[in-house]
């Protein structure tokens, strides 16, 4: 079969004795060519010092937007829009130490970052990620109290992985006593974003957690759990 694949392929691409050009994606040229022309506009901007021109080049050599994927680079204009406080750009040096992408892993330096970002409020994915740090006591001192604040402060400002983590920790009676309406609308918080979650881990499914969940509940306390639901989301 694979022989015969390779033959097939030979023979559409020979015609008349010369190769046939292999035609691009004309979208994805016209994607590349826009990527293209805001670099153009981002670099002098850059080199006046505006931080945020220098975290979206960042993101663009990062990602191999339009460029040649450069985590070197990348890793430099982090660090100057991080310089002006930016919470986005510090938890990109956060990950990029965590992975060792374009530096040399260290996860005491991850766990610092992303302490920084998390100094800014309102920065889920770096409270989230400094959870998980304390969780396994990487890069600090493993603390399970820690870990919960930060699921917890990620879980609030609408982390859906942070929400699922949240509802097991309160249905297990995790570091304190069971508390199935707690579980059961951090749960239903989760749900909104249930793919978020899944992407984070497959088995963070909030649907199927929670009607396992209604299972061990009376009604009355499943209303009690939604009235919560809609109080946080209308208090959003």
């Amino acid at each position: 079969m694979f022989r015969l694949f390779l033959t097939v392929i030979g023979a559409g691409l020979l015609v008349g004795g010369a190769l046939m050009l292999v035609r691009s994606d004309p979208a994805e040229e016209l994607q590349k060519a826009q990527y293209q022309a805001r670099i153009r506009v981002l670099v002098p901007l850059v080199e006046k010092g505006d931080f945020a021109a220098q975290l979206e080049l960042a993101n663009l050599y990062r990602a191999g937007l339009g460029i040649q994927p450069n985590p070197r680079k990348a890793f430099e204009l982090y660090s100057r829009a991080a310089e002006n406080g930016n919470a986005t750009a510090r938890h990109a040096l956060g990950s990029m130490f965590e992975n060792g992408e374009g530096v040399t892993r260290d996860v005491y330096k991850a766990a610092r970052w992303y302490r920084l970002a998390a100094m800014r409020g309102n920065s889920p994915q770096s409270e989230f990620a400094l959870a998980n740090l304390y969780y396994s006591g990487r890069g600090v001192r493993q603390d399970y109290s820690e870990a919960k604040a930060y699921y917890l402060k990620a879980a609030r400002n609408g982390h859906p992985a942070a929400q699922y983590i949240i509802g097991g920790m309160y249905a297990d009676g995790w570091g304190g006593q069971r508390d199935l309406i707690e579980a059961y609308a951090w749960y239903s918080l989760a749900i909104t974003k249930a793919a978020e979650a899944m992407a984070v881990n497959v088995d963070f499914d909030p649907a199927a957690a929670r009607a396992s969940l209604a299972k061990q509940m009376t009604r009355f306390d499943i209303g009690r759990a939604e009235q919560k639901v809609r109080a946080w989301t209308k208090g959003r």
